[in-house]
Formats: structure tokens, sequence, C-alpha cells
């Protein structure tokens, strides 16, 4: 065997198992990065639930005041039907 012949052999055999290396590698950050996007999906399913839970009261609550906020209305044009009297005011002696 030639001198370049086995100085390209072992070059063949160096990059192969650097190319080897480097996708053991990529392999190990993709199963890291599907770890990551599961407890990433987890933390917003989580939230997910909290908001809802959050947003059941406060939506009764805002239908309350604006049931209020009406109410109110219908009661101030029912006293707007009436005429306003004047209070009377004691005379002085």
């Amino acid at each position: 065997m030639e001198l370049n012949q086995l100085f390209l052999s072992i070059m063949l055999m160096s990059i192969t198992t650097v190319f080897v290396i480097l996708a053991v590698w990529l392999l190990m950050v993709m199963r890291d990065v599907k770890d990551i996007i599961v407890k990433t999906n987890s933390i917003l399913t989580d939230a997910q639930s909290v908001t809802s839970s959050i947003r059941a009261p406060l939506s009764s609550a805002s239908e309350f005041l604006i049931g209020l906020k009406n109410g109110l209305q219908f009661v101030n044009q029912i006293l707007d039907q009436f005429p306003k009297t004047k209070k009377r005011v004691p005379a002085k002696n």
C-alpha cells in the first residue's frame, strides 16, 4: 500500500468518525429539544386551565355589573317620567 493511499484511508476514517460523533450529538440535541417542547406544552396547558378558571368568575362579575348598570338606567328612565318637585326650604324667623 502506498503512503498516499494510507494517508487518504486514515483521513477518510477520521472524517467518518467525526461525522458519526456529530450525528450522535445532533440526535441527543434533538431529543433534548423534544423534551423542552413537551414541558413547554405542559406549562401552556396548565396556564390555559388557570386562565379559564379565572375567566369564569370575571365573566360572571362583568355580567352582574352590566345588569346593574342597565337596571339603574331603567330606573332613571322611569324617574325621568315624573315631574321634578322643588324641595321647600323652611323660612327663617
